[in-house]
């Protein structure tokens, strides 16, 4: 094995990953607090016009991680009518 290759410095991560991985993590996020909502609706058995409301909010924030992470706006309105 060659000594000078394990001494060198490994190479930076390019910008445009960085991006994805963060665009990434943030998708994650707010797929786990829509799913704390929906798990709390469903325990709660709200009011039925509440439950709409929340829904509404929370395609709401699908679509705005969608449009901030690049994805596609056909691929969110796919996503979002799946749900």
């Amino acid at each position: 094995m060659n000594n000078e290759k394990c001494s060198e410095q490994p190479e930076p991560v390019p910008k445009w990953a960085t991006k994805y991985f963060d665009r990434k993590n943030m998708l994650q996020n707010i797929s786990s607090r829509i799913e704390n909502v929906e798990r709390n609706l469903k325990k709660n058995s709200s009011h039925p016009m509440l439950q709409d409301i929340l829904s509404s909010i929370t395609r709401l924030h699908i679509v705005n991680a969608y449009k901030s992470s690049g994805i596609g706006e056909n691929q969110c309105i796919n996503d979002v009518s799946a749900n």
